[in-house]
């Protein structure tokens, strides 16, 4: 007889690390699996059985991919492992592949070969990782990389980042539009953009506007080009805070009010010759007025007067001849203010006759 406890303690304790290890290996969400020289699966980890469409891990014991995927897709396999079989790893290598319901899938696989004690190549260990989701999310970030580099590089108005302390970060080629083809990009990107302001007051009041409210809407500024000219502009723009909420840039986009400049002083001139005239209106109507009044109280005097049963004839004589006087010169201020109606309507008819003077 022999005592064999410490045989049967470490065999049992060789199955214990084997268990741990068969359990640390169907947790993983990585496909792993081992193949013989033929390439049929001698073991597979949980994931790697459901993503091949097995209700278990031994239903896979024994098979091969041509079992489960196409003709090509399985010829593929075959044909990387081959090499692995010779000692040539296979190492992050995409791939595609198709789940058991048809959805294309994305993996990442590495393969190296797998060799008893003395070094021989008896098969093969592999690890497939599924990358479909990080290739979906990479795509529709480079999606949205290019969307927003096509609107930043076509948009009219103008986009900028800057530093807090107004350092340009980034700018759009429409300044070149803004600028009336005096800068480029380069030529602003590391310079202060308040260095570009006609007026040193505007940047003192959009920080303070940032800073209190957070952003700024339609603020005038008027901004020097290199020639000396200046663009009347529009700046919106918004204080970007960072994780710990301390102020980290300011973005904003900025364009060309030069035609509404020109409107809005349109408009004053056109709102101050109204009102002009509207002066001139009310002065013409009070004289006209005093004008009517006039030689209308001298017709309604003299005409009471005459209306005296004992007034001499001589008296009536000078009161008719008044009565006429008052009469025509209320005629010539109706017949003038009609010319002057005419006129200002632009329908008095002018005609031409050659006179002697």
């Amino acid at each position: 007889m022999e005592d064999i406890t410490e045989h049967k303690r470490a065999e049992k304790a060789l199955e214990d690390e084997r268990n741990l290890l068969r359990t640390l290996v169907d947790l993983l969400p990585t496909y792993i699996f081992v193949k013989d020289r033929e390439s049929r699966f001698l073991m597979v980890n949980v994931a790697c059985a459901h993503f091949m469409g097995a209700t278990s891990t031994q239903e896979l014991i024994g098979k091969s991919d041509a079992e489960f995927y196409q003709t090509e897709v399985a010829a593929g396999f075959k044909s990387d492992e081959l090499g692995v079989l010779e000692g040539i790893p296979v190492v992050d290598k995409e791939e595609g592949s198709n789940s058991p319901s048809g959805i294309p899938r994305n993996l990442l696989t590495t393969k190296v070969p797998l060799r008893d004690g003395e070094g021989n190549i008896i098969g093969l260990v592999g690890a497939s990782f599924d990358i479909t989701e990080l290739k979906q999310a990479e795509k529709a970030i480079r999606e949205s990389e290019e969307k927003y580099r096509s609107i930043f590089e076509n948009v009219q108005d103008v986009y900028f980042e800057m530093s807090i302390e107004g350092t340009i970060l980034e700018v759009s080629p429409s300044i070149n539009i803004l600028s009336k083809g005096q800068y480029q990009m380069n030529d602003l990107i590391g310079k202060s953009m308040f260095d570009f302001y006609a007026e040193p007051k505007e940047r003192q009041v959009i920080m303070s506007e940032l800073q209190t409210k957070g952003a700024i809407t339609d603020f005038e500024v008027t901004l020097k080009n290199r020639d000396g000219s200046y663009t009347p502009s529009s700046i919106s723009a918004k204080l970007i805070l960072d994780v710990n909420q301390h102020p980290e840039k300011i973005i904003g986009s900025m364009h060309d009010i030069t035609e509404r400049k020109i409107a809005s002083d349109a408009l004053r001139l056109a709102k101050e010759k109204a009102e002009a005239s509207d002066k001139l209106k009310t002065e013409f109507l009070n004289n006209i007025s005093h004008e009517v009044r006039t030689p209308l109280n001298g017709i309604l005097g003299f005409a009471e007067i005459m209306s005296q049963p004992d007034l001499s004839e001589e008296d009536k004589r000078d009161s008719n001849l008044m009565l006429h006087e008052s009469s025509d010169r209320l005629l010539n201020t109706i017949t003038n203010y009609m010319d002057i109606s005419l006129i200002t309507s632009g329908s008095l008819s002018i005609h031409k006759k050659d006179f002697i003077p």
